[in-house]
């Protein structure tokens, strides 16, 4: 690190792949292997076989997590699994997007308008007492 190059060896790539498959990022692999995380960038980018070698090793660590997920959905605490699938490969795993639509009587648009002149109402009342409900340094009055 501290600006040299890192020498790309048979221990290094050993040790990417090693944390790759135990499920480690790419920014981690390089850190336990000596190395900042672009020079690992510009490995895998330079070298199609360490790319491979690197896909491999991040599939089977999925597979670890998927298998234990199966496992572990029946009766068992499976929220940590599926919470790292979900971090990992978001376009295979993520949750489906709910989507709700709030609209007014019959259909049509919030009146915003009647809102706002209940929270005016309600914020002039507090200016004019002087603090809140429930403030204590001041008894309610309800």
């Amino acid at each position: 690190m501290g600006g040299r190059k890192s020498v790309r060896t048979k221990a290094r790539r050993a040790v990417v792949l090693k944390a790759l498959e135990s499920g480690h990022t790419r920014s981690a692999a390089a850190a336990l292997a000596g190395m900042h995380r672009s020079t690992l960038w510009e490995w895998v980018t330079e070298d199609p076989d360490m790319a491979m070698a690197c896909d491999i090793a991040e599939a089977m660590a999925e597979a670890k997590v998927a298998d234990a997920l199966v496992t572990q959905a029946v009766g068992r605490d499976w929220k940590a699994s599926i919470t790292w699938l979900q971090h990992r490969r978001r376009t295979d795993w993520k949750p489906p997007t709910i989507t709700q639509e709030v609209s007014g009587p019959d259909g049509g648009p919030i009146e915003l308008a009647d809102i706002r002149r209940k929270v005016e109402s309600i914020l002039d009342r507090y200016a004019a007492e002087g603090s809140p409900p429930g403030d204590p340094g001041k008894p309610d009055a309800g």
